[in-house]
């Protein structure tokens, strides 16, 4: 029986999980009830209606976190396997480091695959042993056999930690993680500002310096825009996000022309003096002739890249895609940039290849005169040369860095990408495009090394390693087959694989779909642990015990 005293504590509740939902500070509960009771006059439980800044606190972190979190041991109670994210970020509030821990399982009940938020730790030090710890008083709820992977970015101290956890699973539990390296967004965004800083030119320092200096300068940005074409201002360049970088890019590009008038204006005395650090870097750079088409380069690596980055910053199961995905957008660097010689392209035609390229070879790799900067640099790099603004050296000088960019990128990929991983590229065997393209013979092979690899780690059984691989023979000659349709047309951009595989599985294929489930819960990345920081840093609040 519903009371009106259970009505107002149910509408406290919705507006406190409101509160949590849109990242509302507890201080905007102040004065509600009095709001509330003004809006709806005529409403017994708006006027009883009481969530200000302490209630809303404690019905969130003593109501329903513990619930949520009952929720959630008492739905993992059913899990056979899970897979831990985390990741460490300077909180500000109370000035220490939080480590968030997420889990990645198939929900008994959606069927599908599921990433949440599990636990927070906080922590001064954050060496291997520091983690450790922190780690394990985390997870003192959950059964660590099950554990199948752990998803985390690549510092040393990450990895010291990950042998300890390693020897611990063999010695408690005589279990072994799967490996798959570091987080492959990571890895490309790390790749992008290696080959940035070895070519030399501080793009980045520049497009800060230009956002920099107009921002918080009325002064200046009236001058600027008084005397611009474009009537538009430089956008602001992310030092930590590289491959977010093309509009800021773009940006400069449109308004280069503009601000080399400015500066013009300013160094003959027809603009107000300036003296900052951001104008003199700037200054330097409006007299490098070759800028925009540095900028053009710059631009079309961003976005060769950023498709990639915004398919798999996504939680939904992709790592059976990314080894393909990888594969192809090298092939794309190769073919748009044309720094590998036509002879030596069929070194690079295959991923298994691929891994064993030695990138240090400059026999592999085409002169600095055939090099291609892209279909607008060339042809920027060419008017320039032909209006003698730009000499020949300047032109064969500029290739031969844009060479040594799209190289250094490409090595710092594959030296720690997860393709290097067999269980990686293996995994394309649940892919229901290679499927229908290789018949199913590529996809039966793979699948025998997925499970030699997966009993090696003691993740499934050896006895049962014969069965699940007739029933994968029979699941592509009598499931695929009948719906070569939709198995042809698949699309992760659009269509969830889990989703997707789990309607054509039934009891006969129980052991297969095991399987298959294990692969769909290993993470390929850390998106979700750091979206977690983004939201975080809304909400930091001086709460109850750093727990609320």
């Amino acid at each position: 029986m519903c009371t009106a005293g259970n009505s107002v504590l149910n509408a406290e509740i919705l507006w406190a999980l409101k509160c949590v939902q849109s990242h509302f500070y507890y201080g905007s509960c102040k004065d509600t009830s009095e709001i509330f009771a003004a809006m709806f006059p005529d409403s017994v439980i708006a006027r009883q209606f009481s969530c200000g800044e302490s209630k809303c606190s404690y019905l969130c972190h003593f109501g329903l976190a513990p619930r949520f979190r009952m929720l959630l041991f008492k739905c993992l109670d059913d899990v056979k396997s899970y897979t831990l994210l985390f990741d460490e970020s300077l909180n500000q509030c109370n000035q220490q480091k939080q480590l968030d821990i997420h889990i990645r399982f198939w929900h008994p009940t959606e069927n599908k695959v599921r990433t949440q938020y599990l636990n927070s730790a906080f922590l001064g030090h954050s060496t291997a042993n520091d983690l450790l710890l922190a780690f394990y008083k985390s997870v003192e709820k959950l059964d660590l056999s099950k554990l199948v992977q752990v998803s985390m970015d690549g510092p040393a101290a990450n990895w010291k930690f990950y042998q300890s956890l390693q020897e611990d699973l063999i010695k408690e539990h005589n279990v072994k993680c799967i490996s798959i390296g570091s987080c492959g967004l990571h890895i490309l965004n790390n790749a992008f500002w290696k080959g940035e800083a070895c070519t030399e030119w501080n793009i980045g320092s520049i497009l800060s310096a230009l956002y920099y200096l107009f921002k918080d300068s009325p002064a200046r940005r009236e001058d600027f825009l008084n005397s611009s074409v474009q009537k538009k201002l430089p956008l602001k360049f992310c030092s930590h996000r590289w491959l977010e970088n093309a509009p800021v890019a773009e940006r400069a590009i449109l308004v280069w022309d503009d601000v080399i008038s400015y500066t013009n204006k300013v160094q003959s005395g027809k603009h107000s003096k300036v003296t900052c650090k951001s104008y003199f870097t700037v200054l330097e750079a409006t007299r490098d002739c070759l800028f925009v088409v540095k900028q053009n380069f710059f631009r079309s690596v961003t976005e060769l890249l950023c498709p990639f980055l915004e398919l798999y910053q996504a939680d939904k199961p992709l790592l059976p895609f990314f080894s393909g995905d990888i594969h192809k957008l090298i092939k794309h660097f190769i073919q748009l940039f044309n720094i590998v010689k036509a002879k030596h392209l069929e070194k690079f035609s295959s991923l298994e290849k691929l891994c064993h390229i030695d990138f240090d070879n400059e026999s592999l790799f085409s002169l600095s005169s055939k090099v291609s900067i892209g279909f607008k640099g060339d042809k920027l790099l060419k008017e320039l040369v032909s209006k003698k603004v730009a000499t020949d050296q300047q032109n064969i000088s500029l290739k031969s860095d844009c060479k040594k960019f799209i190289i250094k990128l490409l090595r710092s990929i594959m030296e720690k990408c997860p393709v290097n991983y067999s269980v990686v590229r293996n995994s394309a065997c649940i892919d229901p495009r290679l499927i229908m393209a290789s018949n199913g013979n590529k996809c039966l092979t793979k699948m025998k090394s997925i499970l030699n690899y997966l009993a090696q780690k003691k993740k499934v059984e050896e006895n049962d390693c014969d069965e699940i691989n007739l029933q994968f023979s029979d699941f592509l000659d009598s499931v695929v087959k009948e719906n070569s349709v939709q198995f042809s047309l698949f699309d992760p951009r659009t269509c969830d694989l889990d989703t997707f595989l789990s309607p054509y599985f039934d009891d006969k294929f129980s052991k297969l779909w095991g399987i298959l489930k294990l692969l769909m819960i290993l993470s390929h990345g850390q998106a979700s642990v750091e979206r977690g920081f983004s939201i975080n840093k809304k909400v930091e609040v001086e709460n109850r015990k750093n727990n609320s």
